[in-house]
């Protein structure tokens, strides 16, 4: 009768070590009642902090402007560019993707308020939405790069119309790496979901 109560005891306990268990790349649960349960117990912190880090893009997306309204470079991103009309086309569509960013943080943000409201995505599609979110405002950094947003408006030699190519490389990749470290920090994602951000970060 002990040995029975003993076995079932170690039975009942190798299925609930079981039920945790975690696949090594993904870092999910292989049950998939577990993994359900764990990404909607952080539904609600997602949806906060997703939302916080959209409104603090936002915000910056917004002073950048102002900054650039006020000392007269809105064209030239405040001396980043030099003063020609082939530089007037990559500083203005530089200004656009700015604006692109923050549109992209508020489109997130209207549709995780919606979700509190009784919208009809699950949890693990709140999540894949942030991932999507993430990734898009990355990809729009490293599109800043001079040389990159030259290239794409069709200029072949990007180096003429930046003052300080060197300057800008830096900057572009202090921003992304201040994205993605307040990425990793805020949002509750396992960060095997997170990889094409930190990937679109590294090819910046």
């Amino acid at each position: 009768l002990l040995y029975g109560v003993l076995v079932g005891s170690m039975s009942t306990a190798g299925e609930k070590v079981a039920d945790f268990a975690t696949s090594r790349k993904s870092l999910c649960f292989t049950d998939s009642q577990s993994e359900a349960g764990f990404v909607a117990s952080r539904q609600a912190k997602l949806i906060k902090n997703t939302c916080i880090l959209g409104i603090v893009m936002i915000s910056y997306v917004c002073l950048m402007m102002v900054m650039r309204l006020i000392s007269g470079g809105w064209e030239t991103n405040n001396g980043a560019f030099v003063a020609s009309a082939d530089a007037k086309v990559v500083g203005v569509s530089r200004n656009w993707i700015l604006v692109a960013m923050a549109m992209l943080s508020l489109t997130y943000i209207l549709i995780a308020k919606s979700q509190l409201l009784g919208g009809a995505l699950k949890a693990e599609g709140l999540e894949m939405l942030a991932v999507l979110m993430v990734t898009g405002v990355t990809a729009l950094f490293w599109i800043q790069n001079p040389w990159y947003l030259a290239r794409i408006c069709g200029f072949s030699d990007p180096e003429h119309l930046v003052v300080d190519p060197e300057l800008e490389e830096v900057e572009l990749l202090l921003a992304i790496d201040v994205w993605l470290s307040a990425v990793h920090l805020s949002i509750p994602i396992r960060w095997a979901r997170l990889w094409p951000a930190a990937l679109l970060g590294a090819m910046g």
